[in-house]
């Protein structure tokens, strides 16, 4: 049988995927060209370039855990008997030669897609691969180059533009230029999504901390995204302290920590009960951080002085999870890879078993209450992708939390990505703890 065109077919499944993200029926992202390519190799058990190409797109990027290597995980990880795992596609620092060997003949063809081909240039640059220096010019300038594509995902396009701001970090000899060009296609990209009517703070806020980390000037840009998000304290108190961290001037710090204790009080004005008590705190972590007793004190006052009687209940919600759904939705708004706090914040977001207006109410209330951890629940991810958090006290949940320590302690540390598993428990995950975590003194939701 004739080998098909690789390249040509790739070419045309990106191709495809744009006009269905032009439809609005489904994001055009890596992961999604690996399932494409996945299929295919289904389809040609026996083609190893459709094999090695299909894993290339599946790497989760930004992984810390057991499996990572450099900035890139297995997207999947199965646990089966004891402690063994099921790793989806085999750890970056594990793929053979005769796979790596495709990756460096496949990026090497200029008429490949941008978005795929800078990945698998990206990946033969961290596993140290032949012509590093080829690999970080096509890495570099594919990312740029597909993240000028509109039909590509948001989220996906912040994410390659950083990447290849951290790819000319990591290397000593490459040409400025192409750095140059990475951060102001990350400053375009952050302007157009502040004027965006879309929901994208997690791509600005992303792209304003590689910019001022990269020590570009970009006083302009962060105006305006504190006007856009000035009405939502964390948003607020999250950019004027990224404003604090890009400016030299003492003065102008202390006045944007100044801000950032005032954009809580003011949201806590609004508010009533454990939501109220939740702002007044953020507020006093920040006065305690930067040594303001009197600050500290005072509100302290108005702590104590807030009546939470009423708030004590509790919230119990069964959902389904679609993995690749729920990352698109959240991660313009939330700006994190780690999903149980995505999910944790936004869980509204989930398709529910719930009416839609059963289900704000009841994320509302869970919201308003976790901050004290008056409601602590467990997410767990069971057999078909179910997730439930579970009441304190119940016998499910203290199952639950001996399978989270267990999946802690074996495998998983921060990791949290939906499993299948035959044993309930087992593929527990940090859950609504993220969510607890997220409105508790002194923690910014938006930052991973």
């Amino acid at each position: 049988m004739e080998s098909p065109n690789y390249i040509d077919v790739i070419n045309r499944a990106c191709s495809e995927l744009a006009e269905v993200s032009v439809q609005g029926d489904g994001p055009f992202t890596t992961s999604k060209l690996g399932d494409r390519l996945q299929e295919l190799f289904k389809e040609s058990p026996g083609d190893k370039v459709w094999r090695a190409l299909s894993y290339a797109c599946h790497y989760h990027f930004g992984g810390s855990g057991p499996f990572a290597y450099g900035p890139y995980e297995p997207m999947f990880v199965f646990p089966t008997d004891g402690d063994q795992y099921s790793v989806f596609p085999t750890p970056l620092d594990r793929v053979e030669s005769d796979l790596l060997e495709v990756w460096a003949a496949q990026a090497s063809v200029e008429e490949m897609h941008p978005m795929p081909r800078a990945r698998i240039a990206d990946l033969l640059w961290v596993r140290k691969h032949g012509d590093r220096a080829k690999w970080i010019e096509i890495a570099v300038e594919a990312y740029t180059t597909a993240a000028a594509i509109p039909e590509v995902h948001v989220v996906e396009r912040g994410k390659m533009l950083g990447r290849a701001v951290a790819i000319c970090q990591e290397s000593r000899n490459q040409d400025p230029k192409l750095r140059a060009d990475a951060l102001i296609a990350l400053a375009e990209l952050a302007e157009e999504s502040i004027s965006s009517t879309d929901e994208r703070y997690g791509v600005v806020a992303g792209a304003l901390t590689i910019l001022i980390d990269a020590d570009c000037h970009c006083e302009m840009l962060l105006a305006s995204a504190m006007r856009k998000y000035d009405s939502d304290p964390w948003r607020a108190s999250d950019l004027r302290l990224l404003a604090t961290e890009a400016s030299t001037d003492q003065h102008e710090q202390r006045r944007l920590q100044a801000e950032r204790i005032q954009v809580f009080e003011n949201a806590a004005d609004r508010a009533v009960g454990l939501r109220r008590v939740a702002l007044l705190e953020n507020a006093r972590s920040i006065a305690s951080s930067i040594g303001d007793q009197g600050e500290v004190e005072r509100l302290n006052g108005l702590i104590q002085r807030t009546d939470v009687e009423g708030d004590m209940k509790s919230v119990e919600v069964s959902a389904t999870i679609d993995e690749d759904v729920m990352r698109t939705v959240v991660e313009p708004i939330v700006g994190v890879d780690n999903l149980s706090e995505a999910l944790g914040r936004f869980a509204q977001y989930l398709t529910p078993n719930l009416s839609d207006e059963a289900m704000e109410q009841a994320m509302d209330e869970l919201a308003q209450e976790s901050p004290l951890q008056t409601l602590i629940g467990r997410m767990t991810f069971g057999p078909d992708g179910t997730a439930v958090s579970l009441p304190s006290g119940s016998p499910e949940r203290r199952i639950s939390d001996i399978g989270r320590l267990r999946a802690q302690d074996r495998l998983l540390g921060r990791i949290i990505r939906p499993t299948h598993s035959s044993r309930p428990g087992q593929a527990v995950r940090h859950g609504f703890v993220g969510l607890g975590r997220l409105l508790q003194p002194g923690h910014a939701p938006g930052g991973s």
